[in-house]
């Protein structure tokens, strides 16, 4: 085989066997002496590193006869899960790494873009949703998956819009709303190390469970804390939000709607259902998001930890 690969080196067979090959680990406990910290650690680092350089060295991009194999998405699959970071920036720059080394192969390309694309889609990770807003508006949105239907691409653009405003890490849209008695909140203004911004109703089956939680769950351990729930009521039944804060005594709730849609909180925030949940820091930045009420409890123990508050009877 490796005869007939230097004989016809553009041929089908060799991309395949060429593919299959691993380039070796060099030896790397070589290059580090006895006497260095974490030893182990040093040498596992630098033979991870050299795995992801090389990882796809004996690939070619240009010949979609791979696609074909399932060996090529095994690989695919391997790289993803075993060397790419689960941030966001890092699965989307590996993304458009492998993608533009096949511009120039359409049926490759077209491949790629959908593999790392619904990669990032389908990821249960915290945060991922970033990486699908990159590659969406880099691919489809600009026109480039032109093999994406006309429907399709209208949802992905829905989806885009939905998620661009509330990805972790960046800061909360401002929501200056009124409460019951018609005084006026600020999310922003709302001091606390951290807030909890919640959007529910009261006819909603989960939020008649879950928002309850919310305060036996989240306030009643944090609030010493100064810990704070903006909660946003997102129907226009006054009389039935009223009754619901009254019968589970949600008084410490910072308890708010927007009755005439004022603010786009459904766009900005993503409210397809409800409840949705964020959990935003001191400067009202996004630190978490499609958590159930355990899960929170434990970032904001977590969180609370490395602003130097030790969280007790939780």
């Amino acid at each position: 085989i490796a005869g007939l690969c230097k004989q016809f080196p553009n041929s089908a067979l060799a991309t395949f066997a060429n593919f299959t090959l691993s380039v070796p680990t060099p030896d790397f406990s070589k290059e580090i002496p006895e006497n260095t910290p974490n030893r182990d650690f040093e040498i596992q680092k630098k033979e991870y590193l050299f795995s992801k350089a090389h990882y796809w060295d004996n690939t070619n991009f240009q010949d979609s006869t791979l696609i074909r194999t399932p060996i090529f998405k095994s690989k695919l699959d391997e790289f993803f899960n075993t060397r790419v970071l689960m941030i966001p920036d890092s699965v989307y720059k590996e993304s458009v790494n492998i993608i533009e080394k096949s511009r120039g192969c359409k049926a490759m390309f077209r491949y790629l873009v959908s593999y790392c694309f619904n990669y990032a889609l389908s990821n249960k990770y915290m945060g991922m949703d970033a990486a699908f807003v990159y590659l969406a508006k880099k691919y489809y949105l600009t026109g480039e998956a032109d093999w994406v239907d006309k429907k399709t691409l209208e949802n992905i653009e829905r989806e885009v819009i939905l998620t661009q405003y509330n990805l972790i890490g960046l800061k909360a849209q401002e929501l200056k709303l009124p409460t019951m008695d018609g005084d006026w909140v600020s999310l922003y203004e709302t001091e606390a190390p951290f807030t909890l911004l919640l959007f529910w109703e009261a006819d909603c089956g989960h939020c008649k469970k879950q928002v309850p939680q919310v305060k036996t769950g989240l306030l009643d351990k944090f609030k010493p804390y100064g810990f704070k729930v903006f909660a946003v009521h997102t129907q226009n039944d006054k009389e039935k939000w009223e009754n619901f804060v009254t019968e589970h005594e949600l008084f410490d709730f910072i308890n708010c709607w927007d009755p005439q849609n004022q603010t786009n909180f459904r766009v900005y925030y993503h409210i397809d259902s409800t409840p949705v949940m964020y959990l935003l820091d001191k400067e009202k930045k996004i630190i978490a998001k499609k958590l159930d009420i355990e899960q929170f409890a434990d970032i904001l123990t977590k969180e609370y930890k490395r602003i130097g508050v030790e969280v007790k009877n939780v």
